[in-house]
């Protein structure tokens, strides 16, 4: 599971528009890098929050690996839209 640190400030700060296009931006990019790491099951999306499985309906000897993995990319996803 992720959530956007400081989301709630944000969406209070911005239009809701420039919003919805970040959200857009960020959750678009996590699953094009959960595609390309393979057997990662995007549960649910609501507000900034992402959820997913690793392994759990695909499954792979190297779950853990591939979960950090996706953590490491959601980290270069995040910091490469706010810089």
């Amino acid at each position: 599971q992720m959530d956007i640190s400081g989301f709630t400030a944000l969406s209070a700060s911005i239009p809701a528009e420039e919003l919805v296009e970040l959200i857009n931006a960020i959750f678009s990019s996590i699953d094009e890098a959960a595609m390309a790491l393979g057997s990662v099951w995007k549960v649910e999306t609501i507000g900034d929050c992402f959820k997913a499985v690793v392994g759990g309906i695909v499954p792979c000897q190297d779950h853990a690996d591939r979960a950090v993995s996706l953590s490491l990319a959601i980290l270069e996803i995040v910091q490469g839209i706010s810089s």
